[in-house]
């Protein structure tokens, strides 16, 4: 089947007067190389769609998805790239700077393209040439959106950064997100995908993407670390269990300051010997030791830090996915910031969605479980295989790639391009006034 799927390849290329120079032979089919016959680069916009409507070889949509992502960055490379745009103040939408002309280039070179046609080859006076316009603002947003930045279209430090890693680092990114994906065989037909890097995670069925929502991952130093499992249970309006761990890094000291804070945010403490629930104001907090001699609990609520569900997929690093009540946290565009499972921005959904494909679950009975605020656990009858990986690239079905950054650092650092886009100087216009030969110079 392979075999037939790539001659339908070629034979579709040849017809359009662009031949495939190679093909890398893996687990997986590498990106091919596109030429026209008379040997130059063909970056044109009709190979470019072709590229990214090339049948998939895998059965993992991800890796089809990087490959069409693949060959367009060797194209890139193949036409020299771009050039770096030069450090300076911040630039923000409606400013004038000589480098706005260089950022119009630099974005153009990676194929990002605006409403207006051409628009940054038809202003017509300096002032123009320099404006950061609208345009152009909407062209940077959806940049610093595929780069895992503050969409706000401000031109700062870590959008420069952005902005001036070279084509081959790129290309360099994606091809190590696609041997990262040879460990992985299949995902499985229903499946839940969670990416660290990307603060996101999906929901397959039947290889459709049914659900897609926004995450919250552990901290740099509280880390989510990458696994497979499978999901077995879930539960409604939980209670949460603090970890020994947890309790003395961030609630210890809070105690040994007021007492009351358990009962202001609805925690119990109980005795782990005996068993016995103890009024917070009786322990001393400043024991040794006392982190391991008490347990605290949170009463499910609307504070209750895992929210209304918990999805649970048993594993060493007690790692599950669950919701919780810091809504804000989903704004941000880092969201490295729990003590390490992942949150869920609509976990109602993703619970239902299990439910509503799972036997013994049934859907109505978990929504009124839900509603009613009864704490209840949901063992599934079929497991959901869940991935949690740590890819910092990942690409769409049409092949567009989104660079995330590597939160947790460990991936080398994006190679940035040495050679400078030069800034914006303005032609010399000059006008010979009408019946004289006196030539006027107006700059």
């Amino acid at each position: 089947m392979k075999n037939k799927l790539i001659k339908a390849s070629l034979v579709l290329l040849m017809s359009a007067g662009v031949s495939a120079v190679t093909y890398a032979s893996s687990s997986y089919v590498a990106a091919p190389t596109y030429t026209h016959s008379s040997g130059a680069i063909d970056l044109s916009p009709a190979t470019i769609s072709m590229l990214r409507t090339q049948p998939a070889m895998h059965n993992i949509h991800q890796v089809n998805n990087l490959r069409k992502a693949q060959a367009e960055y060797q194209g890139y490379v193949s036409q020299g790239g771009w050039k770096a745009i030069r450090s300076g103040d911040k630039i923000e939408p409606g400013d004038s700077d000589p480098r706005i002309p260089a950022l119009r280039q630099r974005l153009r070179a990676e194929g990002y393209e605006s409403v207006a046609t051409n628009y940054a080859l038809i202003v017509t006076t300096a002032q123009e040439e320099t404006v950061f316009d609208d345009d152009l603002a909407d062209l940077v947003k959806t940049f610093q959106a595929r780069h895992g930045l503050d969409d706000d279209g401000v031109i700062g430090p870590a959008t420069l950064k952005a902005l001036n890693e070279s084509a081959e680092s790129k290309l360099n990114r994606i091809e190590v997100n696609l041997t990262n994906w040879a460990d992985y065989e299949a995902l499985g037909e229903t499946h839940i995908w969670a990416n660290i890097p990307s603060f996101n995670v999906q929901a397959w069925k039947n290889d459709t993407l049914d659900i897609e929502m926004n995450t919250v991952v552990g901290a740099r130093y509280t880390q989510t670390p990458a696994f497979s499992d499978e999901v077995e249970y879930m539960v409604a309006n939980p209670k949460w269990f603090l970890p020994t761990s947890l309790f003395k890094r961030q609630k210890l000291k809070k105690l040994q300051a007021d007492p009351s804070y358990a009962a202001k945010f609805n925690y119990r403490i109980y005795d782990r010997a005996s068993g016995e629930e103890v009024k917070a104001a009786s322990v001393d907090w400043f024991e040794p030791g006392i982190s391991s001699k008490i347990q605290m609990v949170q009463d499910a609520g609307p504070n209750n830090a895992l929210g209304n569900i918990k999805i649970i997929f048993p594993n060493s690093n007690a790692i599950y996915l669950h919701g919780t009540p810091d809504q804000h946290l989903f704004a941000k565009s880092n969201r490295a910031l729990s003590s390490g499972c992942i949150r869920l921005e609509d976990p109602t959904k993703m619970a239902q969605w299990i439910a509503e494909n799972d036997e013994r679950v049934e859907a109505k009975e978990f929504k009124e479980i839900l509603d009613a605020k009864t704490r209840k656990h949901f063992p599934l009858a079929e497991h959901i295989p869940v991935h949690i990986t740590y890819m910092t690239v990942t690409a769409d079905e049409t092949g567009k790639a989104s660079f995330w950054q590597d939160v947790y650092k460990k991936q080398d650092a994006p190679i940035l391009v040495s050679n400078e886009y030069m800034d914006y100087e303005a032609p010399n216009e000059v006008y010979q006034t009408a019946g004289t030969d006196a030539v006027i110079d107006l700059n």
